[in-house]
């Protein structure tokens, strides 16, 4: 346990919020992940 070197992908913010804005309105998630996984 405590081993920090296990790679994750990091996201600013502002990208977390754009990709919440675009679920709540609507845009399907496998749509999401297509173009922003």
């Amino acid at each position: 346990m405590g081993n920090t070197s296990e790679k994750r992908k990091s996201y600013h913010a502002e990208f977390k919020e754009m990709v919440v804005e675009l679920y709540q309105t609507g845009t399907p998630v496998k749509q999401i992940l297509s173009e922003y996984c």
